[in-house]
């Protein structure tokens, strides 16, 4: 009923539709914190910390068909790894562990039925990733194991490189 709601309550003699203001989350609107951001950057320019080809090129915010965008997304000739990055932010922003790992479901997904499109030139080789600063709440670790999702945790942008 869209906007029409309230019209569709009151026909059934009930109060309209009360939202609760919403709070602001401290970083802007539809924009993504600093830490977010350090840790995506880190990752981009740090390939082997995930285990990505050394030689991939990285992309931030790689948009799909779909219109999802990919944190960062590593291309190499014959792999692509896609990464989708939680900072010590989402502690914090209950439901977002959570939302991390159902996108890196949607992610791996898409890029499979990329690779059946004869549009898209994709790999052989297609790996989702999960990059945690801190770590999956324990039932979310479980659904994470469940699922096959490969999970990076405790992984900080003044992690030094070995």
């Amino acid at each position: 009923f869209g906007s029409r709601w309230n019209v569709v309550l009151e026909r059934l003699n009930l109060g309209p539709i009360q939202r609760a203001p919403s709070k602001p989350r401290g970083f802007g609107t539809g924009g993504e914190s600093p830490a977010h951001k350090a840790l995506k950057e880190y990752i981009s320019n740090n390939p082997k910390l995930i285990d990505a080809d050394a030689g991939a090129e990285a992309f931030l915010e790689y948009a799909l068909p779909s219109l999802d965008k990919i944190d960062v997304l590593f291309k190499a000739s014959d792999s692509w790894t896609a990464v989708e990055v939680k900072s010590s932010v989402s502690d914090g922003v209950i439901g977002d562990y959570e939302r991390g790992v159902y996108q890196i479901v949607k992610y791996s997904a898409i890029l499979e039925a990329m690779r059946l499109d004869t549009r898209y030139p994709m790999p052989k080789v297609v790996r989702t990733i999960l990059v945690l600063e801190t770590s999956l709440p324990a039932t979310l670790s479980l659904l994470a194991d469940r699922l096959g999702i490969e999970v990076y945790d405790h992984v900080k942008p003044s992690t030094p490189l070995t």
